[in-house]
């Protein structure tokens, strides 16, 4: 028997996020006008990019207007290169961009029928509505209401519009879907694309990998492993193929970024003095501590609840410690965490905390860009930079212990509704925790 009352339920929670998730879309859009329109200079170059700081208008979409083959309708990588310079990371030339191919020909393709960095604005938002939409229809179908964590954020109107990170996010949660209808190669194979579009994606394929070891199904495991890597190969096999310079450009660059105020890491506010390569010791050898841990903490509580590994949360606490002590932070990573804290059950408080240090650190370190000198600029962005490691660091912690929000039988969508659960902090009003 249909239970409508949740049948129902969910119809309007799917209505509800993504007319939200529409109007957020909307508004980062909006919310980036005033650095966009005419007039425009010989390379097609807004003049009201010069109010970018000043009115926290401003976006890498249209600043990579020029310079990465962009305005030249270049395909990606196939010419490109990394040219040496005095100041590392070098210089992207000749179509090489800094994100991988996936994300690199989605910029490609949404700049066709561009003619200046305006209009590229005006298709990329165009482009990255449907995602928008589709990542609402993903999370609603995981988690029902709970989705309103990511689409009623703040930083929906900061980073919608703002870089290509909703990409990720929708391969991201097109693994989960595929993983809770028991279809493991399809869920990796998810992740694996997502890695070709922004690497984090790919930190989920060794719990998903363990979760089917656990599991005792050897053969899902293999699956996960070779459709992972498959599907990465298959993205990015044919731009190693024709120009393996032009595909690498993309990692030597980000690895060759140097610790200053625009890679915006504790490093920078914490530890001025230390080098490049201090930073890059350190930060790789607590990441991979932190790794270690997460994926070990994460078979000591399949074993002590008797139930499956908890790949999400294993993930999520890997991502977490990845951005608390990479080198590199942009405000719009919190984007990859935001859909996270839906799936997974942490009180309201958490997440609320991150949008409150997000919002601080977003606007203080672009106002700071604006006038180096102002101190509460300043101050702003050098809160927000401590508060967001921070909670990144305790979130690492609470979210291994949390559990999932995602039913892994949806056949049991026809009962009435599980009580809520006290560990996980559930809000039975709305059901988000």
């Amino acid at each position: 028997m249909v239970d409508w009352r949740r049948w129902t339920s969910g119809r309007a929670a799917l209505l509800v996020v993504m007319a939200l998730a529409g109007t957020m879309v909307l508004a980062s859009y909006l919310s980036k006008t005033p650095c966009s329109g005419p007039p425009y200079d010989e390379w097609g170059y807004s003049r009201n990019l010069a109010n970018s700081y000043r009115l926290v208008c401003v976006t890498d979409i249209q600043y990579l207007w020029v310079g990465r083959g962009i305005d030249l309708h270049e395909m990606p990588y196939i010419r490109g290169d990394l040219q040496p310079a005095a100041d590392p990371p070098g210089t992207l030339i000749n179509g090489a961009v800094e994100y991988p191919v996936l994300t690199g020909l989605f910029m490609w393709a949404t700049a066709l029928p561009a003619d200046n960095s305006g209009e590229f604005l005006g298709w990329s938002a165009v482009f990255l509505l449907p995602v928008a939409l589709a990542i609402a229809w993903q999370l609603v179908t995981l988690v029902g209401w709970r989705a309103l964590i990511w689409a009623a954020a703040p930083a929906m109107v900061f980073y919608s519009v703002y870089n290509w990170d909703l990409l990720p996010v929708a391969w991201t949660l097109g693994a989960v879907l595929a993983w809770r209808s028991r279809r493991f190669g399809l869920s990796a194979a998810c992740l694996g694309l997502g890695a070709a579009t922004k690497i984090y994606p790919g930190f989920f394929l060794l719990p998903l990998f363990i979760e089917r070891l656990v599991a005792r199904d050897r053969r899902g495991a293999a699956l996960v492993a070779g459709a992972g890597a498959g599907a990465w190969l298959a993205a990015n096999g044919p731009f190693m193929a024709i120009n393996f310079k032009g595909w690498w450009a993309t990692y030597a660059f980000q690895a060759g970024r140097p610790v200053n105020l625009d890679g915006n890491s504790i490093y920078e506010w914490g530890f001025p003095d230390w080098t490049t390569e201090t930073v890059d010791r350190f930060s790789v050898a607590v990441i991979a501590i932190g790794w270690l841990v997460a994926l070990v903490a994460g078979w000591f509580v399949a074993r002590r609840t008797g139930g499956a590994y908890p790949w999400v949360q294993v993930g999520t606490a890997m991502l977490c410690v990845f951005l608390a002590f990479n080198k590199v932070y942009s405000p719009q990573y919190f984007m990859w965490v935001l859909p996270l804290l839906a799936l997974v059950r942490v009180r309201w408080g958490w997440w609320v905390a991150g949008w409150c240090i997000d919002a601080v650190l977003f606007i203080g370190i672009i106002r700071l860009f604006d006038d180096g000198g102002d101190s509460l600029a300043r101050q702003a962005a050098s809160i927000g930079s401590w508060g967001k490691s921070l909670l990144l660091m305790l979130l690492f912690f609470v979210v291994l212990g949390a559990r999932l929000a995602v039913d892994p039988h949806p056949a049991r969508a026809t009962s009435p509704p599980a009580a809520p659960d006290p560990v996980g902090g559930a809000a039975p009003a709305l059901g988000i925790a």
